[in-house]
């Protein structure tokens, strides 16, 4: 079993931009908001929040490309998924997340916001914190599971990681945007 890191690639492809603002609008009082404000954090669903939203790609500041990602991870343990990728993959991530339709240039992409969340292996992992968040992962290893994709408290929802089957329908597709690492280790901030 071999479990891989989703990164971005990101200096090949523009970033999704959308404004949180959108469903932020929409909690009722301060304190959920600042847990909303960190939904991947809190391994919170969106989907009761969610509307008819648009988002955007934009090139990095300083970059002049102007290349939209099958995939991307936005923010944490999420990814915006283009057509074809959400075509290809919804039906091996669903059981693990939500996905909540964007539309971005006339055309319906998804966020992929994954709500399952995995133990480390704490006795084989190895990680700093600071003030009580994960501050680095210097080592990260899972005791086996089934499920195809995930995130984990280990390092505060930070990121996502995947299992060789969405690796190898990624690569069947020919999906670009992101990276697939099987070196784990991570700065946080």
């Amino acid at each position: 079993m071999t479990i891989y890191r989703i990164v971005n690639n990101d200096r090949c492809f523009n970033q999704f931009c959308f404004d949180r603002d959108n469903f932020l609008d929409k909690v009722e009082n301060v304190p959920e908001t600042r847990k909303y404000m960190m939904f991947g954090f809190h391994n919170l669903s969106l989907k009761k929040l969610w509307g008819d939203y648009c988002g955007s790609f934009t090139p990095y500041e300083g970059e002049e490309i102007n290349s939209i990602p099958d995939l991307q991870v936005w923010t944490g343990a999420t990814l915006i998924m283009s057509p074809l990728a959400y075509n290809a993959l919804s039906s091996l991530l669903l059981p693990y997340s939500e996905c909540l339709p964007v539309t971005c240039g006339g055309q319906v992409f998804h966020l992929f916001n994954c709500l399952t969340s995995i133990d480390a292996d704490e006795e084989k992992s190895e990680r700093v914190e600071d003030n009580g968040f994960v501050a680095s992962v210097s080592k990260l290893e899972f005791k086996p599971t089934d499920r195809l994709v995930f995130k984990t408290r280990y390092d505060n929802h930070s990121s996502l990681y995947c299992q060789d089957q969405v690796k190898q329908v990624i690569e069947r597709e020919g999906l670009q945007g992101i990276q697939l690492q099987s070196n784990l280790t991570i700065e946080v901030f």
